[in-house]
């Protein structure tokens, strides 16, 4: 079952705990649409946590959070039950497990250790450490216990803006470097123990471990081949150009030049460039040509024809209309005024 979740707030398997023969097919990413806006990380808890044999757990309670979740198993195995898949995944170690905010679901230690780190992407101190948890229904705790059984299809995640590009992020991820990841992790614990979420140099480590840690379980997802179907080839492509072109000063290829780089028709081309950036490949380099030149104008003292020349526009008059027209002033008064506060741009 597959639902639309709106929180406006490698390889094939998981790794598998003794007794269990589990190898889970790959379910289609479920998108979770976060509010627009600027991200705003807000790291609300983050402990770390022993389980000894003897505390080894059969069942666990069902529970919903009210943040995002991450689960790093750094050593031993743990297990998550959760109810749309109607069964359980293995956690094994050097695996992190992503949940989201309303996922049904049941956590249970098995032995090991395990840092667990809640978090929002959008700024709200109000929802205090532990009221996040939410047991079914309210917050009280209710007596609904599942006991561990294989479930076929893993769930992942598409966490994005509604821009049809969102991160896509398993379950459960299978880490090649999973003491890296413990590193940073634990710098959040740090922090959480000190109190210190509201300090502004730790609010900086919060966010660039935060988004870090989610770009990084991205990242592993893609090189598994488990978001590989998210994406088409064709844009997967395009990606690949913009990348080399970045580094590249050559930027005079015709579409034509482009299309064949990617082993793809012109029309086939420009469909995916434009999905990809928004613009057609004119347009993109356009942009780019000019934005060069911009740079060139505030940081040397190369003259206007000479700029425009490494651009590939012979034509001064046309550079300058071109300029006016995307950066919203010609050439020579952006230079001049570049660096005054007071600039204002040019009507076009």
């Amino acid at each position: 079952m597959k639902q639309k979740m709106d929180i406006s707030s490698n390889n094939n398997t998981t790794p598998k705990l003794p007794g269990l023969d589990l190898m889970p097919l790959k379910a289609a990413p479920q998108p979770l649409n976060l509010p627009p806006g600027p991200l705003s990380p807000w790291l609300r808890l983050a402990h770390i946590l022993r389980t000894e044999p003897a505390e080894s757990m059969e069942v666990a309670r069902k529970r919903r959070i009210l943040d995002f979740e991450l689960v790093l198993q750094c050593e031993g195995t743990a297990w998550i039950w959760v109810e749309e898949a109607g069964g359980s995944f293995d956690v094994g170690p050097g695996s992190i497990v992503f949940i989201p905010p309303d996922f049904i679901h049941a956590w249970a230690n098995t032995t090991g250790t395990h840092i667990a780190v809640h978090f929002d992407l959008h700024f709200q101190p109000e929802i205090k450490a532990f009221l996040n948890l939410r047991m079914l229904g309210n917050l009280r705790m209710l007596d609904e216990f599942v006991t561990r059984q294989p479930a076929e299809l893993i769930p992942s995640f598409s966490l994005g803006q509604n821009t049809g590009s969102g991160l896509v992020l398993p379950l459960v991820t299978p880490l090649h470097q999973p003491h890296l990841m413990r590193e940073k992790l634990e710098k959040l614990v740090q922090i959480y123990q000190t109190q210190a979420q509201f300090d502004f140099p730790a609010q900086l480590i919060a966010n660039e471990v935060l988004c870090g840690a989610l770009t990084a379980i991205a990242g592993e997802a893609a090189s598994s081949g488990f978001a590989a179907s998210n994406q088409p080839e064709t844009e997967q492509h395009i990606l690949a150009l913009l990348a080399e072109l970045a580094v590249s000063n050559q930027s005079h290829y015709t579409s034509a030049d482009l299309a064949e780089k990617c082993g793809m028709s012109q029309t086939t081309f420009r469909q995916a460039f434009y999905k990809v950036t928004g613009r057609n490949p004119h347009q993109y380099f356009e942009q780019l040509r000019i934005e060069r030149a911009a740079q060139l104008l505030l940081q040397t003292e190369r003259s206007i024809n000479s700029i425009a020349r490494a651009e590939g526009y012979d034509d001064p008059y046309h550079f300058s209309r071109v300029f006016k027209r995307v950066m919203g002033a010609s050439p020579y008064r952006f230079r001049q005024k570049g660096y005054s506060p007071d600039f204002q741009q040019e009507e076009p």
